[in-house]
């Protein structure tokens, strides 16, 4: 067998008699593949460490900014939540100045509602008078002296403006009951 080993090798032209020259090859041959295996990760491991370098650099940014933030929320919290404060106080006033001022408009136009009434009725007695008094200088002369007789005008209660604007800027508003009583 081993002749028939020499023969085929020998016609493969390679004489491996030597083993000195089969151990050349091998050691020439792992050489070359492990030239192939051989990897330069240098480039890679450069890339990644940046890589890592710049994200922590942006972490400690965003840190950073958290802090910011914070500091930012603390300055809120005890230099302007006190001034927003006052100024939720200062607009609780106004606005019960406003409800004074709903209030004394309301007085207003009820009082100018009474007085609309009172010129309609005034109107239509004065209308029907002048008419009575036309209508009755036909028909007869001593009567007219004793119709001429003018009906009395008695004047509603009006609002007083006293009422509503005083000092004092927390008086309530008084209705028109409480004023028909002072």
């Amino acid at each position: 067998m081993s002749s028939e080993a020499s023969a085929n090798h020998e016609s493969n032209g390679v004489d491996f008699g030597d083993e000195h020259k089969l151990r050349q090859l091998s050691l020439e041959l792992a050489e070359d593949y492990s030239k192939y295996f051989a990897i330069d990760t240098s480039n890679e491991i450069t890339s990644f460490e940046e890589a890592v370098e710049e994200k922590l650099t942006h972490l400690e940014e965003f840190c950073g900014v958290i802090d910011m933030i914070r500091e930012q929320n603390s300055v809120c919290l005890e230099q302007k939540l006190p001034i927003v404060y006052a100024k939720c106080t200062e607009l609780e006033d106004l606005f019960r100045s406003i409800d004074r001022l709903e209030e004394m408009v309301k007085i207003v136009k009820a009082t100018v509602d009474a007085m609309e009434c009172e010129v309609i009725k005034a109107e239509e007695l004065f209308a029907n008078n002048k008419i009575k008094k036309f209508l009755s200088s036909f028909w007869n002369n001593k009567r007219r002296s004793s119709d001429s007789r003018k009906p009395k005008y008695v004047e509603p209660k009006l609002f007083s403006t006293k009422d509503f604007f005083c000092d004092e800027q927390s008086a309530p508003v008084k209705s028109d009951d409480e004023s028909e009583k002072t």
